[in-house]
C-alpha cells in the first residue's frame, strides 16, 4: 500500500515538473510529463481507494452452489 502512495507523489512531481524543472515551454515535453503523470496517479489512487472493496468481494464461495455440486 505504500509503494502506491509513493506512485501518486511520483506522479504528482510528474505533472508539476514541466514548470519545476523549466521545460514548460517545451509543448511536447510538457503535454507528455502531464498526461503520463496524471495516469500514473490516477491509476494508483484508483488502486489505493478501489481495493478495499476488491479484497472482500469474491474471497468466500457461495456455499449454495458448492454444495448443490457435491451432492449432485
Amino acid at each position: 500500500m505504500l509503494e502506491n502512495w509513493v506512485m501518486v507523489v511520483v506522479g504528482i512531481w510528474a505533472m508539476i515538473s514541466p514548470w519545476v524543472l523549466g521545460f514548460s515551454s517545451i509543448s511536447v515535453a510538457k503535454w507528455d510529463s502531464l498526461i503520463i503523470g496524471l495516469i500514473v496517479m490516477l491509476s494508483n489512487v484508483w488502486v489505493i481507494f478501489g481495493s478495499a472493496d476488491a479484497e472482500t468481494d469474491g474471497v468466500e464461495p457461495k456455499k449454495g452452489r458448492i454444495e448443490s455440486k457435491v451432492k449432485s
